[in-house]
């Protein structure tokens, strides 16, 4: 056995050597591949490290306490700032987790009543829209006003999961002090503010019942009565600044946005009540203490002034001007 065994490989040795070769180097080639795959690998979880903890350690990390405000220069105490993060954070979580219900009990009242009134309109309008996938996160501590802390987010993909950041969604998340315990505003909507403030003459009586406060414009909630006998008409059509706000140290006149009014909530029949939202061209900028609410060009008859050609002559209007 053993001499076939050796006559068999002194036959075939060249064969047999070159095989073996062949062999040792494709098992070598394989081993140096393998290396540098799992080399590369290492570099990616190395350099996806490097980027989270960059980006973690920077000046709006959430892991990092944000007591001074952008705007203003105002400082919080580091007590407050902590319990505002950390519902900020708790509320992200339990997105990033899928648990819409706990996100949602996090929402005030306010929020709840004005942009979500229902879980669902939550979960269409702000879940589905942003937390398609896991999300991290950066945090700006934005404005602070009389209890409500307003945070600029910007939300990101989970750079660990995916290896890359994503583009930026940017939302304003506001937390308010509601039955003594720390709510949210989200989706740009920052509070509101209970006014409950009225002006009259014979022709109208006008009640400015509260303000809701976002980013970048202001909503009054009025309600209107007319109290003549004939139709009225709180504004014309278009906008030519006949509603406006003056604020307190400005001498500037905030106008109405009269087109998104709903046309017919404009008229008003004899004896006829509506509420109306009269949206203000306002950017939020920390508190600002509104001075009055002015309706510069309440018709007094809508059917007289449809008669007339040239509207721009016409004078029986009336103004009313609710302090508040």
């Amino acid at each position: 056995m053993f001499y076939r065994i050796r006559r068999f490989f002194s036959l075939h040795r060249r064969r047999i050597i070159l095989a073996i070769a062949v062999v040792i180097f494709i098992l070598f080639i394989i081993y140096i591949t393998n290396s540098l795959v799992a080399q590369n690998a290492e570099n990616r979880r190395n350099n996806r490290q490097t980027n989270t903890e960059s980006y973690l350690a920077g000046s709006k990390s959430p892991n990092v306490l944000h007591t001074d405000t952008t705007i203003a220069g105002d400082k919080l105490d580091e007590n407050t700032a902590t319990e505002n993060q950390k519902i900020i954070k708790n509320f992200i979580q339990a997105c990033n987790n899928g648990d819409v219900n706990t996100a949602y009990s996090y929402l005030s009242k306010s929020c709840i009543n004005k942009v979500f009134p229902t879980i669902d309109d939550f979960t269409n309008k702000y879940y589905n829209a942003i937390f398609t996938e896991k999300k991290d996160y950066n945090i700006e501590n934005w404005i602070s006003s009389v209890g409500a802390y307003t945070y600029r987010i910007y939300y990101v993909s989970d750079i660990l999961s995916s290896g890359v950041v994503s583009d930026n969604i940017e939302d304003y998340i506001t937390v308010v002090d509601e039955d003594r315990t720390k709510k949210l505003n989200i989706f740009r909507y920052i509070y509101n503010e209970q006014i409950n403030a009225s002006e009259e003459n014979d022709v109208a009586k006008i009640e400015l019942i509260d303000k809701d406060t976002y980013d970048d414009y202001e909503v009054y909630n009025v309600k209107v009565t007319n109290k003549s006998n004939n139709t009225i008409m709180l504004n014309r059509y278009e906008d030519n600044d006949g509603i406006y706000v003056e604020y307190a140290g400005s001498d500037e006149k905030y106008g109405a946005f009269i087109t998104k009014i709903y046309e017919g909530n404009l008229t008003i029949e004899a004896g006829q009540t509506k509420y109306v939202s009269i949206e203000i061209n306002k950017i939020y900028g920390g508190i600002s203490n509104q001075q009055k609410l002015v309706f510069s060009d309440i018709i007094n008859n809508k059917d007289v002034f449809d008669t007339v050609s040239d509207k721009t002559a016409y004078a029986d209007k009336s103004v009313l001007e609710i302090d508040c």
